[in-house]
Parts: structure tokens; sequence; C-alpha cells
């Protein structure tokens, strides 16, 4: 498979990632082909990172489901295919304050602060961060897991079976269950079934 980066964002040079991402495409196992498919550069809070998006699931024969892996983004921040970032300025900490006044988690807070500050576009599945990006930062793109995932196949063109599987390993290594409202439930069901 040839490795071709399409943007993902019209409007976005970069894309942070929060807990529940990071922790999805960890357990696909094909986090840095994903992230190479994205033309965007690709950034975690340091606060995520280290606090936040630490283990997933580990499912196999000989394992039981409650086993954990540790999630390592080491060699994915030290081939600069991942940035760890940080607020860095007042304007940021003031939006960060006010997040987590509305009850928002510190890592989403954390990552929504530095995306509605830098411009910058947000993955994430957190239905409380995506409604309140949605109400105060319009002009912030929101990306999915199935959409990264969705970009990743068509930029890399796996096979039926290496997508399946694929899917398979996030929603039973990451815990993660499409919602029937998302508009790539069917095609994400459909592919499921191919394997």
């Amino acid at each position: 498979m040839g490795v071709i980066a399409l943007k993902i964002t019209p409007n976005h040079d970069h894309l942070i990632l929060d807990a529940c991402c990071i922790i999805n495409l960890y357990a696909s196992g094909r986090m840095a082909e994903i992230i190479r498919s994205v033309e965007e550069q690709v950034a975690v809070t340091t606060y995520v990172k280290s606090e936040e998006a630490l283990t997933i699931y580990k499912v196999s024969k000989q394992t039981t489901p409650i086993e954990r892996e540790m999630i390592d983004l080491e060699p994915l921040l030290e081939s600069r295919l991942l940035t760890a970032v940080d607020l860095e300025n007042d304007v940021e900490k003031m939006i960060f304050a006010q997040l987590v006044a509305e009850r928002l988690d510190d890592g989403e807070a954390m990552t929504v602060a530095i995306a509605a500050h830098r411009k910058w576009a947000i993955a994430t599945d957190d239905h409380r961060a995506t409604k309140l990006c949605r109400e105060n930062f319009k002009g912030i793109q929101l990306i999915s897991t199935p959409e990264l995932i969705d970009h990743w196949a068509t930029a890399m063109n796996p096979t039926a079976d290496e997508l399946s599987q694929t899917l398979i390993a996030i929603e039973q290594r990451a815990n993660f269950l499409i919602g029937r409202s998302h508009s790539l439930y069917e095609w994400w069901e459909t592919v499921k079934e191919k394997s």
C-alpha cells in the first residue's frame, strides 16, 4: 500500500486529537498509517498523552477482555507524525477555564481551547465536546473516528479484510461503538461484515 496524504479538513492546517480518538486510533493497530494519510499536522495535548489516553483492552484468545495494554505514543512523537502541545497563552487558558466550568473534562477542554485559539480542527467522539464546539466555535471542523478511518481507507486503499479487522479492533480494544445517527453508521457496519 502506498501512502497518499490527503487533506481531511478544507480550512485547517492542523488536526488535534482528543483522548477518545487517540485511544480508538491506537486500538486500530494502524495509528501511524492513519496519521500518515492525513495531510494536516496531527497533534495531541501533553495532558491527554500523559493523563487520559493511557490504555486499551487486550483482546486475544490468550487474554481476558479486562486486561489492559499501555498506549505508547513515543514512536509517533519521535518520528514527528504526532506533535505534543500545551496551552501557550492567556487566551487559551481562559477558554480552557470556561470549558471546564461548562463541565468538560480537562483533556477535552484543553484540546478544544487550543483548537479554538489556533484555528485547528478537532478529532473527537465526545458528545459534550462536540456540542460545545458547535455552539461556541462554529469555524472549527469536527472529525470523528469513523471519518478518520474512512479517510484512511480512501487514501490507503486497504483490503476489505484489513479494513474490517481495523474496525473490529477499534470496537474491541477501545470499546468504541458508532452511533446509529452517525452518517457513516451503515458504511461501518457493512465493512465490518466483510471479514
